[in-house]
């Protein structure tokens, strides 16, 4: 899918029971594995991933149906610039830190901007996903660890929403809270109540 292309997604956390088997029932049962950095923004919703090398940006755009809308708005590689880190900062709607460098590398980044701010949380998420099509969807289940923390997750994505609707229902996802990476790691870090 084309990652530039606003989807609709529904996404979970938790025990998913006999829904964990339905999935990957459905898919390649070979885990595609990552270790990934979060920036969480205490006033802002945008969903900041750092991934093999590259700083990714997606804004919630929109919520109907129960589902979210995330429109990707940033790709940028390593060493970032200023050019780069002013929409950045702005789409964590956080006061500017000083940036007392032309570029930053990932470790400068993380280290001199992200973790020294009061607002904003780095968190280390190491994934195992399993993929599949259904629907003509991007159907995914996940063991995921957030600092270590372990928890499952399920999503459904594509940019048809009834299908994402209707794929979440087949698989016997509707009685499960839709719940996205930033509100799932705002609530392990205590940012959002429960």
């Amino acid at each position: 899918m084309n990652r530039t292309v606003p989807r609709w997604e529904w996404r979970t956390f938790g025990d998913l029971g006999a829904a964990e088997e339905r999935i990957l029932a459905r898919g390649d049962r070979n885990a595609t594995s990552s270790v990934e950095t979060y920036v969480v923004s205490r006033d802002s919703t945008t969903s900041t991933r750092i991934a093999d090398g590259l700083l990714h940006i997606s804004k919630l755009d929109a919520i109907d149906s129960g589902l979210e809308r995330w429109h990707p708005v940033l790709d940028s590689p390593f060493p970032l610039t200023a050019g780069v880190l002013g929409p950045v900062i702005a789409a964590w709607n956080v006061a500017p830190p000083p940036l007392d460098r032309a570029t930053y590398s990932l470790e400068q980044f993380v280290g001199e901007i992200v973790r020294t701010h009061g607002h904003l949380t780095a968190v280390t998420v190491e994934k195992k996903v399993y993929g599949a099509a259904v629907g003509g969807c991007i159907v995914e289940f996940a063991r995921v660890w957030f600092d270590g923390t372990p928890a499952q997750s399920a999503a459904v994505e594509g940019e048809d929403p009834l299908a994402v609707l209707q794929t979440v229902r087949g698989l016997g996802l509707d009685g499960f809270e839709n719940i996205n990476y930033v509100r799932a790691l705002k609530r392990l870090h205590g940012i959002l109540a429960n």
